[in-house]
């Protein structure tokens, strides 16, 4: 029992406390240097996007082209939404890594290539292709993107869902030093705190509050899994339905959701947003037109769990109808 109490005293005590600024500090540099700040490139939106490859799978025995015009002044890369067949598992299944090429060419002329794993494919994510410096030009231009892969198989092939032209980027040389100097101050605040006299939940809710900030300015609304859906669920509930509609769909399939106003999610592709697709949609307001919105897991959830969400739309919505105001 004599060692538990130390135990206990130590960790409550300063040395605890500093055990824990030093793995704080240990986790923090290595999210730092892994840091992929493509995230925060302004472009482009994947909004409405259609099956570029008609459903065939880019494997082997067959590559895909596709056309893009661009009439900006600048190009940075091309930002391409991939769908996998992630049916069984195939990473076991596939013999060796599977590898993506993806060329942009201009007339014959290949300006550059970039090959990555599939294994670095998210179902339905955007995945950019950065070009190592600007190309700068005048007028309009037309150029190709050629997607090939060395799958052995159309099951572990992918396919194009959109492509589109990356034209304003921030600089990762600029975004990583920047990155680091915030954590740096964070870190300084933190340590600062702890060297203070204030209770233990007053250095929570500081701490808290610091990091929550970091959250909001680094990740884009939807880049969260289920974060559009948990405001769809909020909505509904603002609108006097505390339970969600079920609905059966084709197979018996149970589903849940509601029909609320077309645009309520943002007008956004969930996981793989940018802060241009907000910036794209920031005149987004609440109309008439109604649309099916599924959340069936988050359908299951008490209202009572989102009291203090339901208030803060519930009031943002006496006083505007901008949707991005009250997400």
């Amino acid at each position: 029992m004599g060692k538990m109490n130390r135990l206990k005293c130590f960790l409550e005590g300063k040395m605890g406390y500093y055990i824990y600024l030093f793995l704080l500090a240990v986790l923090l540099f290595f999210c730092w240097r892994n840091a992929n700040v493509l995230h925060l490139y302004l472009g482009p939106t994947h909004t409405g996007y259609n099956d570029s490859t008609d459903g065939k799978s880019i494997w082997k025995g067959y590559s895909w082209s596709g056309q893009m015009e661009v009439e900006e002044k600048a190009l940075w890369g091309v930002s391409l939404l991939f769908e996998t067949e992630r049916d069984g598992d195939w990473q076991k299944d596939a013999e060796e890594d599977i590898l993506i090429t993806v060329s942009m060419l201009e007339g014959e002329d290949i300006l550059w290539q970039w090959t990555f794993s599939r294994e670095d494919i998210r179902p339905r994510s955007a995945y950019k292709c950065i070009l190592p410096e600007e190309i700068g030009y005048s007028g309009q231009k037309m150029y190709t993107i050629n997607v090939s892969s060395d799958a052995k198989t159309v099951e572990t092939g992918v396919k194009v869902l959109d492509f589109q032209p990356v034209l304003y980027k921030v600089r990762a040389q600029i975004i990583k030093p920047i990155l680091g100097i915030f954590v740096f101050l964070v870190f300084f605040v933190v340590v600062q705190m702890g060297k203070s006299g204030k209770e233990i939940y007053e250095k929570y809710f500081f701490m808290a509050g610091i990091f929550g900030m970091c959250y909001l300015l680094f990740l884009p609304y939807g880049r969260i899994p289920d974060e559009v859906s948990h405001f769809l669920r909020i909505y509904e509930i603002t609108e006097g339905h505390v339970t969600s509609e079920k609905v059966t769909i084709e197979g018996g399939m149970e589903i849940r959701g509601r029909e609320l106003p077309v645009g309520i999610d943002g007008g956004i592709n969930q996981h793989t947003t940018v802060f241009q697709d907000m910036l794209d949609q920031s005149d987004l307001r609440i109309g008439t037109e109604q649309q099916w919105y599924e959340f069936s897991n988050m359908a299951l959830y008490s209202p009572v769990s989102y009291l203090p969400q339901i208030v803060g739309v519930a009031f943002g919505r006496l006083f505007s109808d901008h949707v991005y105001v009250l997400i």
